[in-house]
C-alpha cells in the first residue's frame, strides 16, 4: 500500500467548500502524503534501505511468525447532505491486511443517482500498490465502464521505480504516458520524469520533469521543467522553509520568466504552530511586483484538550481586515483512539503531490463521527450541509510494514551505536542481534533507545524487536 491505513480524514471538508476555494483547501487539509515524503519533508526509506523486515521466533532459527490479528474500527461509508438531501455517498472496502481495495462514490441530484466513480486497487505482499483502476458508472445501462488504469513498479529496495498510465479505448488498455523516478545514494528522490509518445518520431519522449533538492536531509526545493526542442526549460519552482521543530513553516511558489531568465515570486503559504506542533494558522499570500507580499486568505484551527480538531475557520483579507467567510465543525468519539482506526486512502494517491505539510494525526486523536459546514452571506451564517461517517469492526492481519511502522531503527548503516525510536504506544520488551545464520550475538531486556554495538565486527546483522507479543527483525549494516 502507498501508506498502510489512516489517511486523509480531513478531506471531508472538501465536499462543502465553494469551488473557488477547493484548491486551497485541498493543499491545506487534504494535503496528500506522497509516495515518498513524510511530514518533515524527509524521504521515507533511508532507515530501511537494506531490506524489509522479517519476523523471528524465540528459537535460534529465523522463521515466519504466525499471523498477528488486530480488530480495527473501519470507516465503511460516508453520507454527505446538502439542504437535508443526500448529495453524495461513499463506500470503502478493505482486504485482510487492511489495504483499501475499493472506493466507490455516488452523486445524487434531488435524491436521484446522477453519477458514480469507482477506484479498485491491488497490492503485493508488502502492501505496495500494484494497480489502480478508475471506472465510471453509466446510469442508463446501470453498469461500470473502465476509464483509466495505473500500474506501479518497484526496484529491489521497494522504491517506486515507474508508473504507467493507461486509458481504456475500444475494449483495450492503451498506454497514455509513464513516469520514471530516480534516487540518490541516500535513497532520496531526486528526479521524476514524465514521458509521452511522440507520433512524429514513433518514440517515447520526455515532456516534463521535477527535480528535488535537499539540505541537511530536508527537502528544500522542487523545480518543474518542460522539455522542448531537445532541451529542458524551467517552468516553476517551490521553496520550502522549516521552523526549529523541522515542520514546514513557509512554502514559496515561483514562475520562471523566460524573457528575463529569472524566477518571479507568485504565491506564498505561511504556517504557524502551537507548542504541540499543531497548526494554528495557515495564511495564503499573493505577490505584487509593486507592493510585495499581500495577504489573501487564511485558515484558523481550533483544537480541544484531547488533541482533536473541533473547528476550521476560513477568512479572507479585505480592506486591512480579516473577514470570516466559512467554517466547519467536527464531532469526535473520544472512546475510539486514532490508532484503532482503519481509514481509506481517499485522495492520498494524487500523483502531483510531492510533500505534505500535515498528517491526519495532527488534526485529530479520536474517531471522527460527523462534520457540519456554514458559509457567511450578508452577515448571516447559512447552513452548507453536513457529513456522517459510519464504521464497523474489521479484523486485520498485521503486515510487516504495519509492524515496522511502530518503530524507527537508525542510523542504518551504523558504526558503533544504534537507536530505536518508538512511533506508537508499543513498548520495547526485548531487543536481539543475530547473525545471518540466526545465532544470537547480543540481547537487551527492557532497554529503550540506545544500543552499543561497538564490539561486533562489520557486516550485515538481524536486529529483532519484541513488543506486545509481536516480533520483528530488521536487516542492519555495520560499517
Amino acid at each position: 500500500m502507498i501508506y498502510f491505513l489512516l489517511k486523509k480524514i480531513i478531506i471531508f471538508t472538501y465536499y462543502k467548500i465553494p469551488h473557488a476555494m477547493k484548491k486551497k483547501l485541498f493543499l491545506l487539509v487534504i494535503l496528500p502524503v506522497s509516495l515518498l515524503y513524510a511530514q518533515n519533508g524527509k524521504p521515507r526509506n533511508p532507515s530501511f534501505r537494506y531490506g524489509l523486515p522479517v519476523v523471528f521466533s524465540h528459537s535460534n532459527e529465523i522463521s515466519a511468525l504466525s499471523p498477528s490479528n488486530e480488530t480495527r474500527i473501519a470507516l465503511d461509508s460516508m453520507l454527505h447532505f446538502s439542504a437535508n438531501q443526500l448529495e453524495e455517498r461513499e463506500i470503502f472496502k478493505y482486504d485482510s491486511l487492511g489495504n483499501n481495495i475499493e472506493s466507490i462514490s455516488y452523486a445524487y441530484v434531488d435524491t436521484i443517482l446522477d453519477y458514480g466513480e469507482k477506484i479498485e486497487r491491488n497490492y503485493n505482499s508488502e502492501g505496495l500498490i500494484l494497480t489502480r483502476i478508475l471506472s465510471e458508472y453509466d446510469v442508463s445501462s446501470q453498469s461500470w465502464e473502465y476509464g483509466k488504469k495505473e500500474e506501479y513498479f518497484y526496484d529491489s529496495s521497494s522504491h517506486l521505480d515507474s508508473v504507467n498510465y493507461y486509458k481504456y479505448d475500444n475494449g483495450n488498455w492503451e498506454l497514455h504516458h509513464y513516469i520514471r523516478y530516480a534516487y540518490d545514494a541516500n535513497d532520496y528522490l531526486t528526479q521524476k520524469t514524465t514521458y509521452f509518445f511522440n507520433s512524429e518520431t514513433s518514440s517515447w519522449t520526455p515532456q516534463s520533469r521535477k527535480l528535488f533538492y535537499y539540505s541537511s536531509d530536508m527537502l528544500i526545493r522542487i523545480i518543474n521543467q518542460s522539455y522542448s526542442s531537445g532541451a529542458w526549460k524551467n517552468k516553476s519552482k517551490t521553496e520550502l522553509n522549516y521552523n526549529v521543530a523541522n515542520l514546514i513553516a513557509e512554502i514559496i511558489y515561483y514562475d520562471y520568466d523566460t524573457t528575463q531568465n529569472t524566477w518571479i515570486p507568485d504565491t506564498k503559504d505561511v504556517i504557524e504552530y502551537n507548542s504541540s506542533d499543531q497548526p494554528t494558522t495557515y495564511t495564503f499570500y499573493n505577490y505584487d511586483s509593486n507592493n510585495g507580499w499581500e495577504k489573501d486568505e487564511r485558515f484558523l484551527f481550533n483544537f480541544d484538550t484531547a488533541g482533536d480538531l473541533t473547528k476550521l475557520l476560513l477568512q479572507e483579507y479585505f480592506s486591512s481586515t480579516w473577514l470570516d467567510i466559512y467554517y466547519t465543525d467536527y464531532v469526535h468519539d473520544t472512546s475510539v483512539e486514532y490508532d484503532q482506526l482503519l481509514l481509506p486512502l481517499l485522495f492520498s494517491e494524487d500523483e502531483d503531490e510531492e510533500f505534505s505539510v500535515f498528517t491526519d494525526k495532527i488534526f485529530f486523536s479520536h474517531k471522527l463521527d460527523s462534520l457540519h459546514s456554514f458559509e457567511k452571506r450578508n452577515s448571516v451564517w447559512e447552513d452548507q450541509g453536513y457529513s456522517l461517517l459510519y464504521y464497523s469492526t474489521h479484523e486485520v492481519v498485521l503486515s510487516l510494514k504495519e509492524l515496522q511502522s511502530h518503530f524507527t531503527v537508525y542510523p542504518n548503516p551504523f558504526h558503533d551505536q544504534l537507536f530505536i525510536k518508538r512511533n506508537s504506544s508499543w513498548e520495547i520488551d526485548r531487543v536481539e542481534i543475530r547473525d545471518l545464520q540466526g545465532r544470537l550475538i547480543k540481547r537487551w531486556i527492557n532497554q529503550p533507545d540506545a544500543y552499543d554495538l561497538s564490539n561486533i565486527g562489520p557486516g550485515i546483522y538481524l536486529l529483532g524487536i519484541e513488543s506486545d507479543n509481536k516480533h520483528i527483525i530488521y536487516k542492519i549494516l555495520k560499517e
